[in-house]
């Protein structure tokens, strides 16, 4: 991925390219080096916190004589509003 990114950041910028200020080399492995920090920094600042507790266990919690959860109710009531709003 983070080669790919670079590869179409050379093929954008190829006219921006000196030969005064470097080999093609040197320019080419800088592109790839800041693409693969910029991947890095975007895995991290994205990067979620493990939950403690699943927010969606409460709302399962099992009822007496087999009867829907909240849960099951929250899931039926989205069904039937998609089946009657957008399905006429």
């Amino acid at each position: 991925y983070v080669f790919q990114k670079a590869l179409i950041k050379v093929w954008r910028k190829i006219g921006t390219y000196d030969v005064s200020k470097g080999s093609l080399r040197g320019w080419w492995i800088r592109i790839v080096r800041n693409s693969a920090i910029d991947h890095i920094r975007g895995e991290k600042r994205f990067a979620a916190d493990e939950l403690s507790e699943d927010p969606a266990a409460a709302d399962d919690e099992e009822t007496e004589g087999g009867e829907l959860t909240v849960s099951d109710l929250r899931r039926l009531q989205r069904v039937d509003d998609f089946i009657h709003k957008r399905l006429k």
